[in-house]
């Protein structure tokens, strides 16, 4: 006689979930009506640190802090009387004694014998949770550097500008009043000294100010539309009152007359006037810087700054735009700060714009600026 065990749809389904709770990430146990541990999964047991054998048995408030077991309990029969309950974030207690933060939800369900029980499925969040408070506590450092920018800023400018404003206006005036009497030559050179001196120092001041203004968030920049034509004429005469001991000459390529540019009009300036400046500084004696421009496309203007100088080393390249890097110049009797090209980028930016460079050993070099035509609608 041949014999077959057949195990009915039921039997075969709880194993099917048996092995399907016993597999999953998340924690599962079954407590009954008084909170006592009924059934608890590997990941429940992982999370809490416990064997099953340590938790059967015992109520489900041995895994929580002991500020929140009456609160918990509260909740538990409230749930088995109501079967409801807030879905939530817990902080609970491992074996070790360790805190951890755990996303829990819970569904009334029945033994065999109708009687309640409670199923809580547990997700430990721990580790998320700490990235979000390192991630609160960064923004809230962040924050407290601005406002450290910010005081700086205030302060530095009252601090650093009044006294040099001061040196500069009765340096100006001891300078105009050296005829009478005569001065000697050696007097007129020490004036010149501390004329230079204190504009370039001036110069540096309002360079650091500026970038500590971008990086802190607080320049402001008004967007409007610029007629290019008679902006990079103000450029040109502003480049011509520079000093120019190579006798560099700085021409215009004049743009359309109805050619317009949506950007800031102080702060574009000061972009094309700090690259012309590197321009002829950085020239051959006898050389020439050119401005003029492009449409790359009908939504963009390209403004172009050319010059015959020496070209950038390739290996240089990546630390054109750095702050404080000047590639070498800093040996030579070429006075700069090394944050100019820095501030360029930064306020070409801020202007929705991009520049870059393309340039050749003994060739010379061109930096190029992409700004919108019009803001976008």
């Amino acid at each position: 006689m041949n014999s077959s065990v057949k195990h009915s749809p039921s039997s075969s389904g709880e194993i099917r979930l048996k092995r399907i709770i016993d597999h999953t990430p998340v924690g599962v146990c079954v407590t009954d009506e008084k909170g006592f541990f009924r059934s608890v999964n590997p990941a429940y047991c992982r999370i809490y640190g416990y064997s099953p054998e340590e938790l059967i048995g015992q109520h489900f408030t041995v895994v929580v802090p002991p500020e929140s077991r009456q609160l918990l309990c509260d909740l538990h029969e409230r749930f088995m009387h109501y079967g409801s309950e807030i879905r939530g974030e817990w902080t609970v207690m491992s074996k070790s004694g360790k805190q951890l933060t755990v996303l829990a939800e819970a569904a009334l369900i029945h033994d065999v014998d109708g009687q309640p029980q409670k199923a809580t499925f547990v997700l430990d969040i721990s580790d998320r949770k700490q990235m979000e408070q390192a991630l609160q506590t960064a923004k809230e450092d962040a924050e407290r550097a601005n406002r450290f920018k910010s005081e700086f800023l205030s302060h530095m400018n009252h601090e650093l500008r009044t006294p040099l404003n001061a040196i500069l206006g009765y340096t100006q005036l001891l300078d105009s009043t050296l005829d009478v009497p005569p001065a000697s030559e050696e007097q007129r050179l020490f004036t010149q000294h501390i004329l230079k001196s204190s504009w370039h120092l001036l110069s540096l001041i309002d360079d650091i100010l500026d970038l500590a203004r971008i990086e802190a968030g607080k320049l402001p920049i008004q967007l409007t539309h610029i007629p290019l034509e008679s902006l990079l004429n103000e450029v040109l005469s502003m480049l011509a009152a520079q000093p120019n001991s190579h006798n560099v000459d700085v021409q215009l390529i004049p743009p359309g007359p109805d050619q317009q540019v949506f950007a800031d009009m102080t702060r574009l300036k000061q972009v094309l006037v700090n690259l012309g400046s590197n321009a002829i500084k950085y020239n051959r004696p006898g050389g020439t810087v050119t401005l003029r421009c492009e449409r790359p496309d009908p939504t963009l203007v390209r403004i172009l700054v050319e010059d015959t100088g020496p070209g950038i080393d390739p290996a240089q390249m990546p630390n054109l735009f750095r702050p404080f890097e000047r590639l070498g110049a800093e040996k030579t009797t070429i006075p700069g700060s090394g944050l100019g090209l820095s501030i360029t980028q930064k306020l070409v930016h801020l202007m929705n714009g991009s520049i870059g460079v393309d340039s050749r050993l003994g060739k010379g070099s061109v930096f190029s600026i992409d700004l919108p035509v019009t803001g976008a609608p």
